[in-house]
Parts: C-alpha cells; sequence; structure tokens
C-alpha cells in the first residue's frame, strides 16, 4: 500500500483542514497514512489525527538533542519509516498544504510514466516553467530544481539516495555537514534543512524531477514556522476561530498580500484551483 507522510507538531487546525481536503480526493481511502509526530506534539493535534477516518500510524523520533536539525529529523524519520518500507511510493505533504481532488492520482501516473526521484505537485517557485495551462501535462528537470510542497517520490529512489544522510551528524549540525558533503553544490548555503538537502541530493546524483505544469495543491501556511502576519493575532483566537481566519485569506491573495508582506512568501503561498481533474498524463519538452 503506498503511504502519505505528513509532518505535524502544534498547529491542529492547519492539520484538520488539510485532512478535510485530503478527504476529498480522488483515491485517498486506498492509502496508508504516516502522522510525522515531531517532540512535543500538543494534544489537540492528537486529538486531530485519533479522528481521522483513514489507515494511519504515528512515528515520532526518538529522544535527541538536535536543536537546529530538529524537524528535518523528524520529517525524515517519517519519509523513511518502517510504515512506508513496502510501498512504492511515498507522497510528503505537510500539514498547512492543501491539496487537489486529482492529487494523488496524478502524481502516481506521472512517477509511474517517468520512473522520476519525485513528481512536484505545487507551482514550481525555484523556476519559470509552470505556464502551461493544460492539465494533463508535465515536464522534468535533472538539476537542484525541488520542494517539499506536495510531493510524490520513487521509495527505490527515495530509501537508497536518503537514507545515507539519516544520521546524527547531519541533524546536528546540517549547514557543516552539508558542506562537507556537498562541497561543489551551487546551492546557497542557507540551504540545508531537509529540503535543502534533497536538492543537493539531487544536483549531486542528476535525478530526475518531474514537476506538474497546472499545481495540484499549494502551501495555505501564513503563519507559523518563520511566519508572523501583521495584524492578526491567531494565538489569542480559538481552533475554530484560527480555522476560519485560514480559510478567508489562504484562498484570497488579496487579503494575504493585507497580511503578508514578505513578497517571497506570498509566491510560495498562491492558492490554485483544487477541483482539478485529468484524463491522462504527458510530458512537454521546455528549455532546460
Amino acid at each position: 500500500m503506498n503511504t502519505v507522510v505528513i509532518p505535524c507538531f502544534n498547529r491542529s487546525e492547519y492539520l484538520e483542514l488539510c485532512l478535510e481536503f485530503i478527504m476529498k480526493a480522488d483515491g485517498w481511502n486506498e492509502l496508508k497514512y504516516i502522522f510525522a509526530t515531531d517532540i512535543g506534539v500538543t494534544s489537540q493535534v492528537l486529538g486531530v489525527i485519533n479522528r481521522f477516518k483513514g489507515s494511519c500510524y504515528l512515528v515520532s523520533p526518538d529522544s535527541h538533542n538536535f536543536k537546529i536539525g530538529k524537524q528535518s529529523k523528524n520529517v525524515i524519520t517519517g519519509l523513511l519509516s518502517e510504515h512506508c518500507k513496502e510501498a512504492d511510493h511515498v507522497f510528503y505533504i505537510e500539514d498547512d498544504v492543501f491539496i487537489g481532488k486529482d492529487f494523488f492520482t496524478f502524481g502516481e501516473a506521472i512517477i509511474k510514466k517517468t520512473n522520476s526521484f519525485a513528481v512536484i505537485l505545487s507551482k514550481n517557485a525555484n523556476g519559470k516553467d509552470s505556464v502551461c495551462e493544460d492539465i494533463n501535462s508535465y515536464y522534468c528537470k535533472t538539476d537542484n530544481q525541488y520542494q517539499g510542497i506536495g510531493v510524490c517520490f520513487n521509495n527505490v529512489f527515495l530509501k537508497k539516495y536518503l537514507s545515507p544522510h539519516n544520521e546524527a551528524k547531519y541533524f546536528a549540525n546540517p549547514l557543516k555537514y552539508i558542506l562537507g558533503v556537498f562541497p561543489k553544490s551551487k546551492l546557497n548555503a542557507s540551504f540545508c534543512e531537509q529540503d535543502g538537502l534533497i536538492r543537493r541530493i539531487i544536483e549531486e546524483n542528476k535525478l530526475k524531477v518531474a514537476f506538474a505544469h497546472v499545481p495540484r495543491c499549494f502551501h495555505a501556511g501564513f503563519y507559523g514556522y518563520h511566519r508572523n502576519p501583521k495584524g492578526i493575532d491567531v494565538y489569542k483566537m480559538t481552533s475554530e476561530q484560527r480555522k476560519a481566519t485560514i480559510l478567508k485569506n489562504a484562498f484570497d491573495i488579496d487579503s494575504l498580500r493585507e497580511i503578508v508582506k514578505e513578497e517571497g512568501m506570498i509566491n510560495d503561498s498562491l492558492p490554485v484551483d483544487l477541483e482539478t481533474s485529468h484524463n491522462d498524463c504527458y510530458e512537454v519538452s521546455i528549455e532546460h
């Protein structure tokens, strides 16, 4: 059974909405869900997981003192979990990512056709290739383009290339580790958490990564880790009020611009049509 890995920590309202969109997606109940609960996960998050109707398991890193690499440790623990061991494909959906109707079916269709390391189902924030309006098309890259926003991994490649880096010296000091292991990388040294590690793996091994031309998901997390919206104190709200605030702002780009001033974060969170439906999938050639 293919699996879905969802890292989560303390935003129960985002996780609840994330799961609501998952349960609207084609084939969602044919998958196994791995909730990668970080150390210190809240009871509210555990309550949301307990109410989830899908086949699910909890995994969490063993106790550790990795302050810098804490988040990366949690994510990689989920992706390499024993519960994923027999899967052909592993989907990765962060708790503040909202997915569309054919997210799972289109992701699986592309990865079977391409035999790629990963399929990215969100807008490509690292390139300018997401311009085609045909919902059936995709394109492939073999450089370091990758983002952990709605991903379908080929599990054979995931285990082969990620497992060697699942070690204490990476989590203890991610920056020192990536500079030592990937000295020829063209990436900025600031990219050292799990996304940056995976980008370096792709770059060094020239792995193929496929992108959907029309996104099937988007990052809706305008507050949380490294993000502080203007004029809204979400932590004084009830859970239901936070959910309403998310839905009010995440799907309205004008409203989002009022509370998020950083242009890079806006581009990372552009809402997309979640009612996509494809008949087939085919590659569109682009300039590399």
